[in-house]
């Protein structure tokens, strides 16, 4: 799914960093910078185009917000599954890759587009970590303070496991005792009760359909239920139980105890990429807002924070 990101809105959902410390952000920087939030272009300013794993759509739409209090470059983003993004880049090449940045959901993705890195000051880019994530087992109506119920009867919904790193994660835990479902990503889903969607997104979207109540609960990213670096009731999915990767326990979630299930942990990487559109400027804008992803401290990290993020590489 494609986003052009409008500075002068937010288009994320209301439960990350309170946005109206970028205006008044703005107005302390003075002018110049009020002018860049309304949307006003800088001399030069490039045009980037983002591909991003489903799971950091929100997040990225709110650093790209605080990224245009201080810069003028165009940006926007498709969303989807990791395994879907990874099959354009791989599809289009340095023709017709269709993204200047890749923020993939693990560290698989990037490297295997890692010859297509962009290539800036003569220097080919590598995959650079960004974030850390983990599961939640979320609903809307159902309590599931105690986690997957032993034996559950409901339909559960996940992201494809063979497309979405969040998705592969929670078909892990599935797949361990209490019940051992023997999944695999070549499954052909429904299976006991586990059903699929595309991606982390639309896992979330569907969980909160009201018009779709055959899902009683299902996986999504922990950032889906984090409010301001928490977890929180005030969400659309206020019950949730958290699954850490190492099975320890979860005292964020107001869980004391420890699980049986782990998982490998999901590390984000991202590339800068290679395509024939670029121009000087824009490589120089992508390396930009890489760094500033990474290393403004209010913004770049704090946001990632805001939403739940580990923002130190394992």
């Amino acid at each position: 799914m494609s986003l052009a990101v409008d500075p002068a809105s937010r288009n994320a959902l209301p439960r990350g960093y309170d946005m109206s410390k970028l205006t008044k952000a703005a107005l302390a920087l003075g002018a110049s910078a009020t002018c860049m939030l309304l949307g006003a272009s800088e001399p030069h300013a490039a045009t980037i185009k983002i591909g991003v794993a489903a799971n950091f759509q929100y997040t990225l739409s709110d650093i790209i917000a605080a990224y245009n209090l201080y810069y003028g470059d165009s940006i926007s983003y498709d969303f989807d599954s990791t395994g879907n993004l990874k099959a354009a880049i791989l599809a289009g090449g340095t023709t017709t890759n269709p993204y200047d940045l890749f923020l993939s959901a693990d560290t698989a993705a990037p490297a295997a587009v890692s010859t297509l890195g962009m290539v800036y000051s003569g220097t080919t880019q590598a995959p650079f970590f960004y974030a850390t994530g983990s599961i939640v087992f979320a609903s809307k109506t159902t309590s599931v303070s105690g986690g997957v119920p032993s034996g559950f009867t409901g339909h559960l919904l996940i992201a494809t496991p063979s497309k979405a790193p969040y998705g592969l994660a929670a078909m892990t835990v599935l797949d361990e005792a209490p019940w051992s479902l023997g999944l695999t990503t070549t499954s052909t889903y429904p299976v006991s009760n586990v059903y699929t969607s595309a991606n982390i997104s639309t896992t979330y979207s569907a969980l909160n359909d009201p018009t779709t109540p055959s899902y009683a609960y299902g996986f999504v990213a922990k950032s889906y239920v984090c409010t301001n670096g928490s977890p929180s009731t005030s969400t659309k999915l206020k019950y949730f139980y958290e699954y850490k990767y190492d099975g320890s326990s979860s005292p964020n979630f107001g869980h004391t105890g420890t699980t049986s299930q782990t998982y490998p942990q999901i590390v984000q990487n991202g590339i800068a990429l290679q395509r024939s559109a670029q121009t000087t400027a824009t490589k120089a804008a992508v390396i930009n807002f890489i760094n500033f992803l990474l290393t403004n401290t209010t913004y770049g990290v704090g946001l990632r924070q805001q939403y739940c993020y580990g923002t130190t590489a394992p």
